[in-house]
């Protein structure tokens, strides 16, 4: 009998161990974000994260960002957007998001440079 009482809890601890992690931004991500979208905060592409991991992991394991080049990504987030039920703001933080820490994995996490001023 008290081993059916640990199966609930069982399967919420699974449940939980699969979700997927997907990396917090930083300033570092924010300052690379604001070189295509200015003004973008570290809170906002929190926000694009929170919104990609409610959204998408309702019906499939969302992908981590680094597994799709950052030009692919405008183009999945306009297919999935519908589907996912995201507001234009919503869809734009989402991508904000996910463009960004795929850019950051292709460039090793390395924070932008600024540029020399001659």
């Amino acid at each position: 009998m008290l081993s059916l009482r640990l199966i609930p809890l069982a399967v919420l601890f699974c449940v939980g161990a699969c979700r997927p992690t997907l990396p917090a931004a930083t300033t570092a991500d924010a300052d690379r974000a604001a070189q295509t979208w200015p003004g973008t905060t570290v809170a906002d592409l929190e926000h694009g994260r929170q919104i990609y991991l409610e959204r998408c992991s309702s019906c499939h394991q969302p992908v981590a960002p680094a597994k799709v080049a950052p030009a692919n990504w405008p183009g999945h987030i306009a297919e999935m957007k519908t589907r996912a039920h995201l507001s234009e703001e919503q869809a734009q933080l989402v991508k904000r998001y996910v463009v960004t820490m795929s850019r950051a994995h292709a460039e090793g996490r390395a924070a932008p440079q600024p540029q020399a001023s001659r």
